[in-house]
């Protein structure tokens, strides 16, 4: 049976040891009650996905960018990333995105009408 004095000793030890992990090492740990960390089944990240094909370039290639967008955290992170400028993509596909990614935050309705305009694309 352990005293209260050596259960708070082995609760600091813990905390210690978590804080000098890398910083790699340390997104994996799950923290109480969330999620955090926790990768998307493929299954899911298949059926959620929206894919976009760019055409090939000059110097040929294919380019294929994937949003997979299963909860309201990736259609944020899908938004945020079709606006960067590395991401060659049409208006159209462009559009694709941000009313896929709208209609999970905002459903439909006024919001959802108003997050497209202000992503530059008709509802």
């Amino acid at each position: 049976m352990a005293t209260a004095a050596q259960i708070q000793a082995a609760l600091r030890n813990l905390r210690k040891a978590r804080a000098a992990l890398k910083p790699s090492a340390a997104k994996f740990m799950r923290k109480k009650g969330k999620t955090a960390g926790k990768a998307i089944a493929t299954s899911v990240r298949k059926r959620t996905a929206t894919f976009v094909e760019v055409i090939p370039g000059p110097r040929g290639g294919r380019k294929r960018y994937r949003f997979p967008i299963p909860d309201k955290t990736h259609a944020r992170n899908a938004l945020a990333r079709i606006e960067q400028k590395k991401t060659k993509v049409t208006p159209a596909q462009k559009a694709k995105v941000v009313r896929r990614a709208c209609r999970m935050l905002h459903g439909s309705g006024k919001e959802y009408r108003e997050c497209c305009a202000r992503h530059g694309v008709r509802p």
